[in-house]
C-alpha cells in the first residue's frame, strides 16, 4: 500500500531571525524498508555548503518498497522504481516538490537500477528477478514501455554512455556485462555483445568523455576496467582492488562531472574509496578512503551532486554521510551525517 511521502527527520535551520540560504538544489532518496520499517521518498534541499535539511511533507504518495529513483537532465520529472509487485512511478518537480504524474506503471520483477538517456527521451530499467532490461518513453505523462530485451542472470546496474546510443547492463550471477546499442528513436535495444568481468558486478560506470568504463565487483571487491569503442563495446583491461581487498564488497561506483576522480562504495568495508583517473589510460590510482560507519549498516549507494562538489554515501542502516570533493584533488571531507528513512537504497538531484 503506498505511504504518506514524508521527511524523515527534522531540519536544522537559522534562527527564525535569520532566513535560511536559498536550496542550490534538491536530493530525493529511495527508502527501500529492505528489514523492515516503513517505505518512504525522503526530500531534502541542499544548502550551498552541502548540507541537507529535511523539506516539509508532502501529500504525494509513493510505492511500496522503492529501491530505484532518476531525475531527467533538465530536472523536470523523478522516475521511481517499486520492488515487488514491479511498477514505476513518475512525479513531475517543482521547487523540489513532488506531484505523481498518472499512475503506477506495471514493470518486470524487481526494476532496478533506472538510468535515464541524456536525452531525457527514455528510461532504462534492469529487471533483476526476471533477466531483463526494459525501455520506458518518458514525457510529461506516465511512462510508456517501448521495448525490452533479455539479460544474463541478475541483472544488477545499468549504464548509458554519454552519446545516449549505447547501453550497458551488468549481470550478477553470470559475472559479465551485456551491451546494447539504443535506437535514440524509437528505443529499440539491439544487443551488441557480452564482456567478462569479475564476480558479482553490482555497478557500472562511464567517463564523461566516453572513453572508459568500470565495473564494481561485489564478490571479488576489485573494480574492473574497460575502453569503449565507437561501436559500442568494451574491452576489459584490469582489475584492481577496492577498500581493504576482496572482501571489501565493492558495490557501487561514481565519477565525477570532470571525469577525474572515481568514487567506489565499498559495502561491507562501510566506507568510501578514492581512485584517480589517468585521462590518456584510463588507469586507476588508489588514493584513499573514508569511513561511512553506522552500527549494522553497510553503504548501500553514493551520489554526487549535480555540480561535483559533493558526495553523499547512504548507509542502509538509515543515515545519509555528506562529504564535500576537493576540487584540486577529489579527496573527500566529512561535512555531518543526517538521517533518512528505513534502508535508504538510492539518490538522486534536481536544480
Amino acid at each position: 500500500m503506498a505511504v504518506a511521502l514524508a521527511a524523515t527527520f527534522e531540519a536544522c535551520g537559522a534562527s527564525s531571525s535569520t532566513p535560511p540560504p536559498a536550496p542550490s538544489e534538491f536530493a530525493y532518496v529511495a527508502n527501500s524498508a529492505m528489514g523492515g520499517g516503513s517505505p518512504s521518498l525522503s526530500l531534502y534541499s541542499v544548502a550551498a555548503n552541502g548540507s541537507l535539511s529535511a523539506m516539509a511533507a508532502s501529500s504525494a504518495a509513493v510505492p511500496d518498497h522503492p529501491f530505484s529513483l532518476a531525475v531527467t537532465p533538465v530536472g523536470q520529472l523523478l522516475v521511481v522504481g517499486r520492488g515487488a509487485p514491479g511498477a514505476i512511478v513518475q512525479f513531475s518537480i517543482s521547487s523540489g516538490s513532488l506531484n505523481p504524474v498518472g499512475g503506477p506503471v506495471a514493470a518486470g520483477n524487481l526494476p532496478y537500477p533506472i538510468a535515464i538517456t541524456p536525452s531525457g527521451s527514455f528510461a532504462i530499467v534492469p529487471n533483476a528477478a526476471d533477466d531483463t532490461v526494459a525501455v520506458y518513453a518518458i514525457t510529461n505523462r506516465q511512462p510508456t514501455e517501448v521495448g525490452s530485451a533479455a539479460t544474463g542472470s541478475v541483472p544488477s546496474a545499468v549504464a548509458i554512455d554519454p552519446s545516449g546510443a549505447d547501453v550497458f547492463v551488468a549481470n550478477l550471477e553470470d559475472g559479465n556485462i551485456s551491451e546494447y546499442r539504443l535506437d535514440q528513436t524509437s528505443g529499440a535495444l539491439t544487443a551488441n555483445g557480452t564482456v567478462q568481468a569479475d564476480l558479482g558486478p553490482a555497478s557500472i560506470a562511464i567517463t564523461p568523455n566516453g572513453k572508459f568504463a568500470y565495473a564494481a565487483n561485489r564478490l571479488t571487491g576489485d573494480v574492473s576496467r574497460y575502453t569503449l569503442s565507437a561501436s559500442g563495446q568494451l574491452s576489459f583491461v584490469a582489475n584492481v582492488l577496492s577498500g581493504t581487498g576482496a572482501a571489501s564488497g565493492a558495490g557501487w561506483l561514481a565519477v565525477d562531472p570532470g571525469g577525474r576522480w572515481l568514487y567506489v562504495a565499498n559495502s561491507q568495508d562501510q566506507s568510501v574509496s578514492l581512485f584517480d583517473i589517468d585521462q590518456s589510460s584510463g588507469g586507476l590510482s588508489q588514493v584513499g578512503t573514508v569511513n561511512a560507519q553506522q552500527s549494522g549498516g553497510f553503504v548501500a549507494s553514493i551520489a554526487i551532486d549535480r555540480g561535483g562538489s559533493f558526495l553523499y554515501a547512504l548507509n542502509a542502516a538509515g543515515s545519509i554521510f555528506e562529504f564535500q570533493i576537493d576540487p584540486l584533488n577529489g579527496v573527500l571531507s566529512p561535512l555531518g551525517t543526517v538521517k533518512a528513512g528505513a534502508a535508504p537504497w538510492t539518490m538522486a538531484f534536481a536544480p
